[in-house]
């Protein structure tokens, strides 16, 4: 297989792309390496199931002591971009799914970088579901289906739990308005609807965006609050962890060494200094056109 992160990421930063081709030479002569990325390559082309989740672990281990862990699994699902791009061609999928997937590949590098200082993503295996065709990125946001956690019943509106809804997913990628949220919902909508099974549409997120504290704490004018308005919370989860998405690497240890470069930034880091829980929640809604 050949890889061009310049071809894949013209919009990298030029340092990520220097490293990402340096990493590249080194793994293209450690025989398993790319042995197994071609042997993956092919039964990808041939349409044979196998685990890309697996595969990449195989991969990075092969890649131990020659580049870091990261890096080995962020090109491993890179080199799969422009079969990935082929795949979409054959089963009609709008242009816009592939041009998602990867720049959803350079988000996480570029979260890589600020949380690790690492060119390459500690969360590759979310990059799966892209290659497996069951996660799709429809404008601003990304869509699987999933089984909806428990009833819900809202303006008269009612689905069962257990019945097929749309999981939503938001990358890193900018501000979230009102149009390009309505756009991505529209789309999404149509797609997955053949495979709804009569049950009604409905969207479901499980993020920090949807704590419930957030009305008392950002402007409700922000993107936060225009994609949180959107969903009933159903309830809080437990993701303090996420942290990293608004602080980057920034130590949590002392919480007045936090950065206050953003509404955002400010707003959580007086939560944090107040002693207040953080933690996200699990919403749904009924779509209407």
């Amino acid at each position: 297989m050949k890889f061009d992160p310049g071809e894949l990421f013209p919009d990298a930063p030029p340092d990520a792309l220097t490293a990402l081709r340096e990493a590249w030479t080194v793994l293209d002569g450690v025989n398993a390496c790319g042995k197994l990325l071609n042997f993956r390559a092919e039964s990808y082309r041939k349409g044979e199931p196998f685990s890309f989740y697996e595969s990449c672990d195989r991969y990075a281990e092969a890649a131990e002591g020659h580049v870091h862990r990261y890096t080995a699994e962020f090109i491993f699902y890179a080199a799969f971009l422009p079969l990935l791009k082929e795949k979409y061609k054959a089963m009609g999928a709008p242009d816009c799914c592939y041009d998602g997937a990867r720049e959803d590949l350079l988000c996480k590098l570029r979260e890589c970088r600020a949380v690790y200082g690492i060119n390459g993503s500690f969360v590759s295996s979310w990059f799966a579901g892209f290659f497996d065709l069951s996660l799709f990125t429809f404008g601003r946001l990304e869509f699987c289906l999933t089984s909806c956690p428990c009833d819900f019943e809202k303006d008269g509106k009612r689905i069962k739990k257990g019945q097929p809804c749309i999981d939503v997913h938001i990358p890193s990628k900018g501000h979230l308005t009102r149009e390009d949220l309505d756009a991505s919902y529209a789309q999404a909508a149509a797609f997955f609807a053949p495979e709804l099974n009569g049950a009604p549409v409905v969207f479901h997120c499980h993020s920090w965006l949807l704590a419930d504290y957030h009305p008392e704490m950002l402007d409700r004018n922000s993107g936060i609050m225009t994609f949180y308005n959107d969903y009933t919370v159903v309830k809080n989860t437990g993701d303090d962890g996420d942290l990293w998405r608004i602080f980057g690497g920034a130590a949590f240890g002392d919480c007045d060494l936090l950065p206050e470069k953003t509404a955002l930034q400010r707003a959580y880091k007086a939560r944090l200094k107040a002693g207040l829980p953080v933690y996200g929640g699990a919403g749904l809604f009924f779509y209407e056109k």
